[in-house]
């Protein structure tokens, strides 16, 4: 790509406080067979030497271009980058992540092919820092892959949505014009802002295609700061998500299925909120079934989860301990 031509790929990097990972980063593109692209690194108000190390590489490579921004979260910078971008296809990339060197160019070549096809991704491995060579199949100690490779449009890829997210976030190459018909992230989003916006994808009939290409992996580095989500934030995001989901949905079938899932992520907030009381956190513990259950108090929130049913599967020895401190912040 030369200084005034328009690239065809556009790969998008937030950043905030990540100067020690991104040039592992920078150095995949570098590596990449397809050389037609531009990447925009949008410094998320970073504090720490992220700035500075962007910057060398746009000093020797004119395709690295430098955007900073106030501190306003990860799908603002993402936004910020889909915005700022000339490529008719976008590549997102976290700071921390990698690409394997062939993904560009086969996923470029698979959405010129096949001009129905709106997303095309591939497999997902993850590595710790102090592993770079491994490739595990998730992010637990199961290490069980856990994509269901789901290709099409409409219900097949919506039920799918509903249940669980289907690839991680590098995973895709889009086609821009994909932004126009699903909007952007969501920027009120602190986390499972990808998945969000997949499920509005999937919901404006956009075509998703899985491929399985040798060396264009998306690769998800593991490490302390990417697992720092709490357990009760995330699902609760994720509770919001399916609850907003369901206002948009006119379909009976997908509808029911939303139902399901929401009535299995109370019964899992409110055992998260149990392990709270059983760690002698019990205003958390109040606190967290008040807003699951959506009462003002909390005898409220008790009567709520009686008269649904909403118990955790526990063992009885939990039931009677959990019995007794229920009683006991009643008081």
């Amino acid at each position: 790509m030369d200084l005034f031509s328009m690239p065809t790929i556009s790969i998008i990097i937030p950043c905030f406080n990540y100067g020690k990972f991104i040039s592992k980063t920078l150095d995949c593109l570098l590596e990449q067979t397809f050389t037609d692209w531009e990447c925009i690194i949008v410094d998320d108000g970073s504090t720490d030497n992220s700035s500075a190390v962007i910057k060398s590489y746009g000093e020797n490579d004119h395709r690295f271009r430098y955007l900073y921004q106030t501190n306003k979260g990860l799908s603002s910078a993402r936004n910020s980058g889909i915005l700022e971008s000339k490529g008719i296809y976008i590549q997102l990339l976290d700071a921390d992540d990698l690409i394997e060197i062939c993904k560009l160019e086969v996923h470029n070549k698979f959405l010129n092919d096949n001009p129905e096809v709106d997303i095309v991704y591939s497999s997902v491995r993850y590595f710790r820092t102090d592993f770079p060579q491994e490739r595990l199949y998730s992010m637990n100690r199961i290490n069980k892959y856990w994509m269901p490779n789901v290709s099409g449009s409409g219900k097949e890829v919506i039920n799918h949505l509903i249940e669980n997210n289907i690839f991680a976030s590098n995973c895709p190459l889009i086609r821009k014009s994909v932004f126009s018909k699903a909007g952007y992230f969501n920027e009120s989003y602190k986390f499972l802002e990808d998945w969000e916006f997949w499920l509005r994808c999937a919901l404006n009939n956009l075509n998703f295609q899985y491929v399985d290409f040798p060396k264009s992996l998306a690769l998800v580095r593991v490490h302390s700061t990417s697992m720092s989500k709490s357990i009760w934030s995330m699902r609760y995001v994720e509770y919001e998500m399916k609850l907003n989901l369901k206002k948009q949905v006119h379909d009976k079938e997908i509808e029911e299925t939303i139902d399901a899932q929401l009535i299995k992520l109370k019964k899992i907030l409110i055992s998260i909120a149990l392990y709270d009381l059983f760690l002698g956190k019990g205003s958390s513990f109040k606190d967290k079934i008040k807003i699951v259950t959506e009462e003002s108090s909390f005898m409220g929130a008790v009567y709520h989860i009686f008269k649904n049913k909403y118990f955790p599967v526990i063992d009885l020895g939990k039931i009677l301990f959990y019995g007794k401190q229920l009683i006991k912040s009643s008081k």
